[in-house]
């Protein structure tokens, strides 16, 4: 299975990833959910500031749920950062419903992992 990248901290609360609808919103993604990735700037505990790249569900053509966070090795590189912000991508595996036992410990590990596409990258069948 081809794969553009991760998302990690899907069971994760904190940091925008609760709403009125879900005490936690990465818990309700699926496979073949649509996500939109933005830039954006988080408080953590300790009181500083962090760029991060999170994962946006879109839901019926709108930006709903802040479901999770690209790795921290594309968040603080500037370079990495600006190719994948303002794109679009699509849930192609959920690693907790997964059947190797490497990526389930993978995804406890992180709290909670899925893998996605890039949008333009999805190949014709043609």
């Amino acid at each position: 299975m081809v794969r553009d990248g991760k998302i990690v901290g899907l069971k994760g609360s904190s940091n925008g990833r609760a709403c009125v609808q879900h005490a936690c919103c990465g818990v309700s993604l699926q496979v073949d959910d649509l996500l939109h990735f933005k830039v954006s700037v988080v408080i953590q505990e300790d009181g500083m500031a962090k760029t991060v790249v999170k994962a946006v569900l879109i839901q019926d053509g709108t930006e709903t749920c802040s479901i999770g966070f690209l790795p921290r090795q594309i968040a603080v590189v500037q370079r990495k950062r600006d190719l994948i912000a303002e794109r679009f991508g699509q849930v192609i595996e959920l690693y907790d419903l997964s059947e190797s036992s490497a990526k389930k410990s993978k995804s406890d590990r992180n709290q909670g992992m899925a893998s996605y596409r890039l949008l333009e990258d999805i190949p014709s069948h043609e």
